[in-house]
């Protein structure tokens, strides 16, 4: 084992102790890629992958020199996992830093989300950075944060062609219904290892299948396959696709609490049942999961629940303000970093508490319940679930059915919970298979097991990778970019508006809710508070028909025919907060907002700040903040009135 192996395996020593056989081989291996290769790591949930991000980036930052890597930036799906990890590796470091040789500020994020007391870094300079695919893409093709623009765009896309890169929960990437997220995965990989740097993809549920598609669309010319199977008697090694292929079994790794599943047969949306299941939960003193498919559904559950339960409840979903979403996040991470069970409350004799969520807590976020209630979802999504449940085995052997999952052929019920969000046949293999198989291992890999996750994962997904095509559009797009080295910041922000976005089908726009508050805040600090009343939603949300109009017509501030954005003028430290009306007909087409003239949009405001003689010639950069949305439109902790009454 050579340098970078060797010290993380002494970082993880001095962190946890024990070294799980992965984590080991992993580390043994890593030095076989750092000079340019792909490593495929599957290893099963809880079993501390998303860990090793803060000690590698440790070695790397002593070490990495030698090899002409500076830095490891770890790419996530969900912004909540980069909001969990960020403040984990926070506190780990300020424990550990002096023994592994690394600040507490070396670690930063970028992301659009706000943390609190976190550090962003736009330009990826940091020893170690989270962030999400969308953000690592755009940094990749010059298109830095706005705020940034007077930085050298090419300082970004440098970080990036000197870092070790993973790709993490990689599944998530891999949706046929959404193929832009897969495109832009491989092409950036292609190029990353076209040039001999080290990347890692690293999730629990990846199978054969994916493996395959993976190897093909990125050409590694050095590939490490490693497969945690308990099938395997010891260590073995072959060749898959021309990639070392290593299988291990690890024996020590094994499920002492039995997660014993059902299959709820229900007509609706069973909001009533779910409060009814929660409530003998929480008497018999267990903490509860809910996770539904849609923000409806979750926020109308939600709400049954506090009326009608004693005892804590929260609700985390994608279309609360940053300050929500932060606070939730924050109460149920906050045990892990007190020393205590994540998912309970500190101290003795506190009470157990429900958290309902959507897809956004299911991968990453390193929590651990008693019970799960979940709606119907393809079987790679419901492993991540059940992966939140006594995910430390700290459950006692009861033989309670702890994980209970809804599904409907009712229509009401296909169309709100399961077609909105997932592939339907994807969804309905999962349940047939789960139904006929009752005792279903869900921790422990077993590739000869048919009562393995593992295995069963082969099963559902076997020819659906087939169907996940190449965006060409964005490879070409991507490759253009990539392969013009001297291309301009603008030239690359032309290919952007053309497509819209690189990653997602849609674009992402802003929205601020009640920033009057803000304005006795001095300057920076009123900007913390804009970004904490801010929500980030889709365009198609936005252009969503709600009673025969689009949903923006409800929601934003409107005056007359004009929207009202609010934009910041910043000079020499100071922040000027000011409204902005927009007449629609420059960010719609027909009726809809148009992606491509919201591209348009900064350069109107420039224009539109000028002529009212709001800048002067001081140096002064003007950044459009987001969408003002109507006084009522947003309830505080729920999310906007239209997901939870329309």
């Amino acid at each position: 084992m050579s340098l970078i192996g060797e010290q993380l395996l002494n970082n993880i020593k001095v962190v946890y102790g024990d070294v799980r056989i992965g984590i080991k081989l992993l580390a043994e291996h890593i030095d076989d890629v750092i000079n340019g290769g792909l490593m495929i790591a599957r290893l099963p949930t809880g079993y501390g992958k998303s860990s090793l991000s803060p000690l590698l980036a440790a070695v790397i930052n002593n070490y990495g020199y030698e090899y002409g890597i500076g830095r490891v930036i770890h790419v996530l799906p969900l912004r909540s996992i980069v909001q969990d990890l960020y403040q984990t590796t926070k506190y780990l470091y300020s424990k550990y830093g002096s023994k592994l040789g690394i600040k507490e500020n070396d670690v930063a994020y970028q992301a659009s989300v706000m943390i609190d007391e976190g550090r962003k870094d736009e330009l990826f300079l940091s020893p170690l950075i989270y962030t999400t695919l969308d953000s690592y893409v755009l940094n990749f093709t010059k298109v830095t944060p706005y705020r940034t623009r007077y930085a050298s765009f090419e300082a970004a896309r440098a970080s990036i062609y000197t870092a070790l890169t993973i790709f993490d929960e990689v599944h998530l990437f891999a949706e046929v219904d959404e193929s832009r997220a897969y495109a832009s995965l491989v092409t950036v990989a292609r190029s990353l290892l076209r040039a001999r740097l080290p990347v890692i993809v690293m999730t629990a549920t990846i199978p054969d299948s994916l493996v395959n598609k993976l190897i093909t669309d990125t050409s590694p010319g050095k590939c490490i396959i490693l497969t945690m199977d308990n099938s395997q008697n010891g260590i073995t090694e072959d060749s898959f696709r021309g990639c070392r292929n290593i299988a291990f079994p690890d024996k020590d790794w094994s499920s002492t609490t039995k997660l014993t599943h059902e299959v709820l047969t229900i007509k609706g949306d069973k909001v009533d049942e779910v409060v009814e299941q929660v409530d003998q939960y929480l008497k018999d003193g267990l903490s509860v999961l809910v996770i539904r498919n849609t923000v409806k559904l979750a926020t109308k559950t939600y709400r049954k629940l506090r009326d009608r339960i004693k005892g804590k409840v929260l609700l985390l979903h994608g279309r609360l303000t940053h300050g929500d979403r932060n606070k939730v996040i924050q109460e149920i991470t906050k045990e892990r970093t007190g020393g205590s069970k994540a998912g309970r409350e500190s101290g003795e004799g506190q009470e157990p508490h429900v958290l309902i969520a959507t897809q956004v807590i299911e991968a990453g976020v390193n929590v651990s319940y008693d019970a799960l209630i979940t709606d119907a979802a393809p079987l790679a999504q419901l492993i991540q679930r059940v992966g939140r449940v006594c995910r430390f085995n700290e459950c006692s052997g009861d033989g309670k059915t702890r994980i209970n999952i809804l599904y409907s052929n009712d229509e009401e019920y296909t169309n709100e919970a399961v077609k909105r969000v997932y592939d339907l046949s994807l969804v309905e293999g999962s349940i047939t298979l789960l139904r006929r198989t009752e005792e279903l291992d869900w921790r422990v890999p077993r590739s000869n097991d048919p009562n393995s996750y593992f295995n069963l994962l082969n099963m559902i997904y076997q020819d659906y990778y087939n169907n996940l095509k190449v965006d060409y559009n964005i490879e070409n797009s991507l490759e253009n970019i990539d392969e013009l080295v001297t291309i301009h910041r603008e030239d690359a922000t032309n290919y952007l508006k053309k497509l819209c976005n690189f990653v997602r089908e849609t674009q992402m726009i802003t929205l601020i809710t009640k920033y009057e508050e803000c304005l006795g805040e001095e300057n920076r600090d009123a900007l913390k508070c804009i970004e904490e009343n801010s929500v980030n939603v889709d365009l198609e949300y936005l252009n969503r028909d709600v009673d025969h109009a689009p949903l923006y017509r409800n929601l934003l501030k409107i005056r007359g025919d004009r929207a009202l954005i609010l934009i910041a003028i910043l000079r020499e430290g100071r922040a000027q907060v000011e409204e902005v009306e927009v007449p629609l007909n420059r960010i719609t087409y027909g009726s809809v907002i148009s992606c491509r003239r919201l591209y348009d949009l900064n350069k109107y405001v420039l224009a539109r700040v000028k002529a009212l003689g709001n800048l002067d010639k001081e140096r002064a950069a003007t950044i459009p903040l987001g969408f003002l949305i109507k006084d009522n439109a947003y309830i505080q902790g729920e999310g906007f009135e239209v997901d939870i009454n329309g």
